[in-house]
């Protein structure tokens, strides 16, 4: 009993002198990258060790490191920044500076008008045309607003529209000139898209997240398979948490995978 007690005590010593040597404070300042200000209340995460901080008025912050540990730097106002900590990040602890690009968020025009008396605002409301409203039926989904139908691809080259249309069908799908169209209207349509999707999403990035390299990047992306929607809606910051819980999954297929082949 006294041996294992000894052997436990030691093992935990051992542990605690490695994570010291290991561990260390990084420390640095982050500014905006055009006016140079600091920047407060920025948050950071260390999302290997489950760690966070925020910098101060100066902005300046400290948090916890290891080597290879993953940093998300994320905060209103500013693009998410995110890196594995080396070397050479823990060389430069003390005098690292961090620039961050603001988030710019376009706001339609406003036009502030005076009420002035009580008989303009009167006239002025009579005048007001009523809004035009499509009866809603029960049991059937609102459309959502989108390219036109016939630029479609799967609704040109669907049964329905065979059904519904069946020259119109055939001169959709044989026609080289509509063909052409619908190629040209559907890259301008998902060019802004893709672009807004992969500044927050793309391999370089899920390589960062996650410490996946070549071949075994290529297969989580695959493995991940995000909602087109949720990578237009969500943060940068929710798509990380996401693709961490993805990984997860996916260490578990891995190792359920080795067994079964064993």
């Amino acid at each position: 009993m006294k041996r294992i007690i000894a052997f436990a005590f030691l093992l935990l010593t051992t542990t605690l002198l490695y994570c010291q040597n290991d561990s260390f404070l990084l420390t640095g300042k982050l500014f905006d990258r055009f006016s140079y200000k600091p920047i407060e209340n920025l948050k950071i995460i260390n999302l290997s060790r489950k760690l966070f901080s925020y910098s101060n008025n100066t902005g300046l912050f400290q948090i916890l490191c290891f080597k290879k540990d993953t940093l998300i730097f994320n905060g209103i106002g500013y693009f998410t920044k995110s890196f594995v900590v080396n070397d050479s990040i823990k060389a430069k602890s003390g005098s690292l500076i961090i620039l961050f690009d603001p988030e710019i968020y376009e706001l339609k025009e406003t036009t502030i008008n005076g009420l002035g008396t009580y008989n303009d605002f009167k006239k002025n409301f009579l005048a007001i045309k009523p809004v035009e409203q499509k009866p809603i039926i029960l049991g059937l989904k609102p459309v959502k607003p989108g390219p036109p139908q016939i630029y479609n691809e799967k609704y040109v080259k669907s049964i329905g529209f065979a059904v519904q249309s069946p020259i119109s069908f055939f001169y959709y799908n044989l026609n080289e000139k509509e063909k052409s169209k619908r190629k040209i209207f559907n890259l301008k349509f998902e060019a802004p898209i893709t672009y807004e999707i992969e500044k927050k999403y793309n391999r370089e990035k899920v390589g960062i997240w996650t410490g996946l390299t070549e071949f075994e990047l290529n297969e989580f992306i695959v493995f991940c398979n995000f909602d087109r929607n949720f990578l237009i809606n969500a943060t940068e910051y929710q798509i990380i948490i996401e693709t961490q819980e993805k990984l997860k999954e996916f260490k578990l297929k891995k190792e359920a995978d080795k067994l079964e082949n064993k």
